[in-house]
Order: C-alpha cells, then sequence, then structure tokens
C-alpha cells in the first residue's frame, strides 16, 4: 500500500467551467466588485483631479502641477500606514483576518466618498478644497490592505487567478469611469462633478456593503489540498 499526499486533481485554468464556479462564489464576488469600485474611484480622481483644481480653483499650470501631486504623495504615506496598521492588527490578533479586511476595505472605499461629498458642499476656499480633495485620493490607499489582498487569505492556490481577472474587470471600471467622466463634464459642465462624485458614492457604497456581508478571511474548501490515499 502506497500513501501519497497529492493535490486535487481539477480541470482548474484548462476548463472555463471550473473558473467560472470558483469565481461565482460570493466572497470572490465581494472582491471583485469592491476592486472594481477601487480602480473606478482612483481612476476618476487622479484623470481629473487636475481638471477640477482648475476649475473650481482657478489656479495657474505651475500651482496646479503642484496641488496635483500633493494627493498621491499623500497617497502613497498612506499605503505605508496602513500596511503597518494592518501587521499590528493581525500579529498581536487584536482583530480576525476578516475583520481587518472588512475594516481597510471600509477605510478604502466609504471614506473617499464622505471626502468628495464633503468637496462639493464644504470647500467653500482654497485651503477646503486642497485638503478633502487630498483625503479623498490618499484615503484610496487603505483598500490595498482590505479587498485587494484578500484573494490571498481565502484562495492561495488560485491567487494569481484571481487577481488577474480582478485587474481585469478593474481596468474595464476604470476606463468607464474615466470615459464617462468626460462626456458628462462637456455635456452638463455645471452639475457634472455633482454627477461624477454621486456616481462614485452610488458605486462604492453598494460594492462596500456587498463585501461587508459576504468577505472570508480564512481558506474556503473549495481552494484546499486534498489528502488521496491510493492502495
Amino acid at each position: 500500500m502506497e500513501n501519497r499526499c497529492l493535490p486535487k486533481k481539477v480541470p482548474g485554468f484548462c476548463s472555463f467551467r471550473y473558473g467560472l464556479a470558483i469565481l461565482l462564489h460570493f466572497c470572490n464576488i465581494a472582491i471583485i466588485l469592491n476592486s472594481f469600485a477601487f480602480i473606478w474611484s482612483n481612476n476618476l480622481l487622479v484623470t481629473y483631479t487636475p481638471t477640477f483644481i482648475s476649475t473650481t480653483l482657478h489656479v495657474n499650470v505651475r500651482e496646479n502641477g503642484l496641488l496635483s501631486s500633493l494627493p498621491y504623495l499623500l497617497a502613497y504615506i498612506c499605503g505605508i500606514v496602513a500596511g503597518q496598521m494592518s501587521d499590528f492588527l493581525l500579529s498581536r490578533k487584536i482583530f480576525s483576518v476578516v475583520a481587518v479586511r472588512k475594516l481597510f476595505t471600509t477605510l478604502g472605499i466609504f471614506c473617499p466618498v464622505i471626502f468628495v461629498v464633503c468637496l462639493l458642499y464644504l470647500s467653500y476656499n482654497f485651503y477646503s478644497t486642497v485638503i478633502f480633495l487630498t483625503l479623498a485620493n490618499s484615503t484610496l490607499s487603505f483598500s490595498f490592505c482590505g479587498q485587494l489582498i484578500n484573494a490571498l487569505d481565502i484562495a492561495p492556490r488560485y491567487y494569481g487567478f484571481l487577481k488577474a481577472v480582478t485587474a481585469l474587470i478593474g481596468i474595464f471600471g476604470g476606463l468607464i469611469s474615466s470615459t464617462l467622466a468626460g462626456l458628462i463634464l462637456n455635456q452638463d459642465p455645471e452639475y457634472a462633478w455633482h454627477k461624477n462624485f454621486f456616481l462614485m458614492a452610488g458605486i462604492n457604497v453598494t460594492c462596500l456593503a456587498f463585501y461587508l456581508l459576504f468577505a472570508k478571511g480564512d481558506i474556503q474548501d473549495w481552494a484546499k489540498e486534498t489528502k488521496t490515499t491510493r492502495l
């Protein structure tokens, strides 16, 4: 009798049906939707931050360049801080993996919504506009410790596959958001920013709600290796 620990033989990447079955798990759909929301928001803010600054603050090109770079500098810092915070919470076992992922996804998806709404209604001067715009951009970085890494928690065997799919769908979100925002700006300049930011808010809140309901933090049964005994 010969005992061997063999990985489960599955069609995997050679089978469309098996790949689709993996993607249709609610925990994976939650990751995909929130990656879509993240890239939608990120592309909208990255692409149109200079335009927003020019149209609302009426600053010259040199000043606009300095202001446009400030949110991304702070986004880099927030990304480092988020990584340290998540590692601390996990290493000290203060929160479970799923709680940490939900926390940082909420910070990265919902906080930018709060700040862009504040940008529309509370930015009465130069400084408040810069502050809210910077916070909206920088808090997106918390997502890197949330849904953007969650696939590694639930399915390390299929992380490459899941990451590729979420990136592909996210690219479509980025293309749609930047294109649609440009169309809205051209057709309705007076209320364009309200429409763009409230559309972003609706997408983010909807996707976040789905994630909070269905996200997981442990390796799923379908992603585990099985032990097979051969006689």
